[in-house]
């Protein structure tokens, strides 16, 4: 953000000048030095101010000031002396910081979810999360959970406000031996014929595995970088394989959303956004902004099938901006 103040020197006020600051916030400018900036023979220009910035969103005005120094004088308070030049009081008005909440997340919505083929598949059949896209599903109705909150306000270095919600969902395999032992098909299948089968009563998944305590440890991960004081970017990636399977693939994903706040004419804009990155074919994904849908993926839209987490040609690959080419420009974060 630029400010512009007028300096001045000998008592006399000269032209505006504009100096930046980098960070900004609800308190007095903090020094990093004596309390003074000197600009090596100088008596004005651009003076770089960094600030004590306050959480998210603070109350009342910034009050920053700053002093000039001639010859390497260093000059007093506001109002200056002979031979300096000094700026005013500045106030600057309430800048608020809107967090945004990102919840990332994949399912599998059939109840049942193959059968797969022959090998390398160890099961015939998986347990799925039977429900639809819905940004309240938790993880256990999930494959993968990602949740947290993130924020411009240069007082986050990189614009984490806490620490992050990362989980992995519990998986459970079937063998159905003998058939119809442990699923029987329906009678109207749906999803394009993706969803053919339902749970009998009593079955019994021979295998029942989850990454140790749920927290997706190497498999989950969310980067928070901050490119400039205006923008951040999350980075949110998925390697999960699936706990009952040793060779097939598991869910693969990167996705960066990048957030950026600016002060336009003295005022902050709104929180603005875009996305991108890849995924795999298989299976649902749905990616929330502060509880509203940004993007989904609807492998009974596409044809998917597990199949789809293999590397291609069997697999499919998908990019964020070629599925949703809106989520290459900039737009507002909902829910502000």
């Amino acid at each position: 953000m630029i400010l512009t103040a007028v300096l001045c020197n000998d008592g006399e006020c000269a032209a505006a000048y504009e100096w930046t600051v980098e960070q900004i916030g609800g308190a007095p400018i903090v020094w990093p030095d004596d309390g003074t900036r000197t600009l090596p023979g100088l008596s004005c220009g651009e003076i770089t101010a960094r600030l004590q910035v306050s959480p998210i969103s603070p109350s009342g005005v910034a009050i920053l000031t700053f002093t000039a120094t001639t010859a390497g004088t260093d000059c007093g308070p506001p109002g200056g002396s002979a031979g300096c030049a000094a700026a005013s009081w500045i106030n600057v008005p309430d800048f608020i910081y809107n967090p945004v909440e990102i919840r990332y997340k994949t399912f599998i919505h059939c109840e049942v979810a193959g059968p797969t083929p022959a090998a390398p598949w160890l099961y015939d059949f998986f347990g799925g999360d039977n429900r639809p896209f819905g940004y309240s599903w938790s993880v256990n109705r999930s494959r993968t959970f990602q949740s947290c909150l993130v924020t411009v306000d240069p007082a986050y270095p990189n614009g984490q406000v806490e620490e992050p919600l990362q989980r992995t969902g519990i998986s459970r395999g079937y063998d159905d031996s003998p058939p119809a032992s442990d699923v029987i098909p329906l009678a109207v299948p749906t999803c394009g014929g993706q969803c053919a089968y339902t749970f009998v009563p009593g079955a019994t998944a021979e295998c029942v595995a989850q990454v140790p305590d749920a927290s997706g440890a190497g498999m989950l991960d969310i980067d928070f970088i901050r490119q400039d004081p205006s923008t951040v970017d999350v980075i949110l990636l998925i390697d999960a394989a699936d706990q009952c399977e040793t060779v097939v693939p598991g869910i693969n994903a990167w996705l960066t959303i990048r957030f950026r706040q600016r002060c336009v004419n003295g005022e902050m804009t709104p929180v603005e956004y875009r996305a991108w990155g890849n995924y795999d074919g298989y299976p649902w994904y749905e990616v929330y902004l502060n509880g509203s849908l940004i993007f989904s993926h609807d492998p009974c839209l596409t044809g998917d099938t597990p199949n789809s987490m293999f590397p291609p040609p069997l697999g499919t690959i998908y990019q964020f901006e070629v599925s949703n080419p809106a989520l290459q420009n900039w737009q507002p974060v909902p829910g502000q």
